[in-house]
């Protein structure tokens, strides 16, 4: 019986897989004025970039700028093998902007790459915050390796023409061998103030990652059929051969 069992297993094995997951995401952006004149949008520098890639073999990439009236929706999704990767970014008047990346594999690889960057023309001694609401979450089985980042970051030019303040509020998870198996989340809203003596340009790039590995990496396919047809006469076989040891008892 035990054979019998094994034998199944061994035909079926392939089509197994636990998926790993990975999915991070940014959402309800805020800008504030706190005191002065604030800042206005460059409509000309918005430029947006998804990748998405699943076994390093399919892979879709879409690149653009904010076309007027300012409604937006990029997205790069790409299925293939046994993994899904899908990015999103979307915008429209009267609205905040998503980003979103969602990452699936049974077997391999899967990886989800959003950012999108734009400029301001930043009004002197003026206080402005941005935030946004920042969520990353996985599945993560023994060995999987499971990567989520959401960030917002920026940077201002200052008088010399060289950077004069950066800053990266971000979260993220790296996940290593056995740092991560099953499921987690974990929720935060990332903000920055910034104020400046002088007019400049602030830069700003908004960033959603996710990426799944399966370890260890099986690249069996699943199996032709004359496999199962194979498996089944060997099953057959064994059950003869226990039939006939019961008769001769």
């Amino acid at each position: 019986m035990k054979t019998i069992f094994l034998l199944i297993y061994l035909a079926l094995y392939p089509c197994f897989g636990i998926a790993a997951t990975a999915h991070a995401s940014l959402s309800n952006f805020r800008f504030e004025i706190i005191s002065g004149e604030g800042a206005t949008f460059v409509p000309d520098s918005f430029y947006s970039q998804v990748i998405s890639t699943v076994h390093t073999q399919s892979r879709e990439e879409v690149q653009d700028k904010l076309p007027a009236p300012y409604i937006y929706d990029i997205s790069a999704v790409t299925t293939g093998g046994h993994g899904q990767a899908v990015t999103n970014i979307s915008y429209a008047p009267g609205s905040t902007p998503v980003f979103s990346s969602d990452a699936t594999a049974t077997r391999g690889t899967a990886d989800s790459y959003g950012q999108t960057f734009f400029s301001l023309n930043y009004i002197a001694n003026s206080v402005i915050k941005i935030s946004a609401d920042a969520h990353v979450s996985g599945t993560a089985g023994e060995k999987d390796i499971v990567t989520t980042i959401a960030a917002i970051r920026g940077a201002n030019i200052g008088p010399n023409g060289g950077i004069a303040n950066h800053f990266e509020p971000n979260i993220g998870y790296a996940s290593y061998p056995y740092a991560f198996d099953g499921d987690w989340s974990f929720s935060r809203t990332l903000s920055f103030t910034f104020s400046y003596p002088t007019d400049t340009i602030l830069y700003f790039a908004s960033k959603t990652y996710a990426s799944v590995e399966i370890n260890p990496y099986i690249p069996t396919q699943v199996p032709e059929p004359q496999s199962y047809v194979m498996a089944f006469l060997g099953l057959m076989m064994l059950a003869a051969k226990n039939f006939r040891a019961l008769k001769a008892r």
